[in-house]
């Protein structure tokens, strides 16, 4: 009976005894860097950029210039051709065979006038002599009227046939054109992958076959949340930078503010901002880049992570472990940065509190 009294009223206090909060690692108080920044991330392009189009629907004869290709203003970059017109070459066949049968009803109405005009003279004799009426030698002269009228008529004919064929030779002549840039630089873009340009492909009208880049003046453009955009403006300074290897960054300027949103696929309110910048060796059109802003920043303060300070009410809070279980403690804070933030009072160099907030012991 005693045992079972002893175990019921240990249980009891081990229920009864208070339970330690969760413990989060400890992370000093450091001198190093606040700040508050925008970022944005996007692709290098060039500020100057010159489009050569296919202006008519078209064959390809030959690409002159491949990607990659340095190019001066006049250089021929490609060759293209209207498909072969079967009807076009048809009616050239035919309106030659035209002019042939013109020019033979033409050659038998020029018999016809000669002897038409020597009945004439006959006529005209036989008429001084009284042999005939006069009446006989107007239906002759009728007939040689009506002859002529059609000999100036095959004459017109064929002048519209031959203005038919010159405007079909000038067709034929413009059907293949020389496609040359118009600006000076690189060809970053053409309309389809190099590998897969083949002679004879056909390309739609005002295509762009090739995009020319010219170098030294460069844009990098992407996208800020709505947070950002509020606190962004044209002109503020900015720093890009590559994603991908190492490399100095380059100072820029915002060049431009998109003044409405557009929504990405998760609902999100996104405003493209456009950095201008004069790039190097490094930066250059294709590559991934980070333009940055910062707002505000010091370089050498007390600071703490984020994470380890609490707000509540007015207050601002650290929590530590003490003998007692976890404690807080005040404290005052300056500068509030995106990763860390500003201690201005309140903690010793050094000392250490918890990295995530924790609440102290009742």
């Amino acid at each position: 009976m005693r045992l079972l009294v002893f175990t019921l009223t240990l249980l009891f206090c081990l229920q009864c005894k208070p339970r330690a909060n969760p413990v989060s690692s400890l992370v000093a108080l450091e001198q190093g860097p606040v700040s508050t920044e925008i970022s944005f991330i996007g692709r290098i392009r060039s500020e100057k950029t010159t489009l050569v189009r296919a202006p008519i629907d078209a064959q390809l004869v030959k690409l002159h210039r491949g990607l990659g290709s340095a190019v001066a203003a006049g250089d021929l970059i490609a060759t293209i051709e209207q498909p072969k017109d079967e009807s076009r070459v048809t009616g050239v066949i035919q309106d030659k065979g035209h002019i042939e049968q013109i020019r033979l009803r033409r050659t038998q109405a020029q018999v016809r006038l000669a002897t038409v005009k020597k009945e004439l003279e006959k006529l005209g004799r036989l008429l001084k002599s009284g042999s005939i009426a006069a009446n006989e030698i107007e239906t002759a002269q009728v007939n040689q009227q009506m002859i002529i009228k059609e000999i100036e008529s095959l004459d017109a004919e064929e002048k519209t046939i031959h203005e038919t064929l010159s405007v079909r030779k000038v067709t034929s002549q413009n059907a293949t054109r020389e496609l040359s840039a118009t600006g000076s630089g690189t060809i970053t873009q053409l309309w389809i992958a190099e590998d897969q340009i083949t002679t004879g492909m056909s390309i739609v009208k005002d295509t762009v076959i090739a995009i020319i880049e010219e170098p030294g003046q460069y844009v990098l453009k992407g996208e800020v949340v709505e947070a950002d955009y509020v606190r962004m403006k044209i002109g503020q300074k900015v720093d890009i930078s590559l994603i991908h290897g190492q490399s100095e960054s380059v100072a820029g300027l915002i060049k431009s503010i998109a003044p409405m949103a557009h929504q990405d696929q998760y609902g999100i309110g996104r405003f493209d901002v456009t950095a201008a910048f004069s790039g190097g060796t490094v930066l250059r059109t294709g590559l991934e880049a980070r333009g940055k802003i910062t707002l505000q920043h010091k370089d050498k303060t007390a600071r703490l992570p984020r994470s380890a300070v609490r707000q509540i009410g007015a207050e601002y809070r650290v929590s530590f472990p003490g003998k007692e279980g976890t404690q807080f403690k005040t404290v005052k804070v300056g500068l509030i940065g995106d990763q860390h933030i500003e201690i201005a009072g309140g903690l010793e160099p050094g000392q250490r509190v918890y990295l995530s907030y924790v609440e102290p012991n009742p």
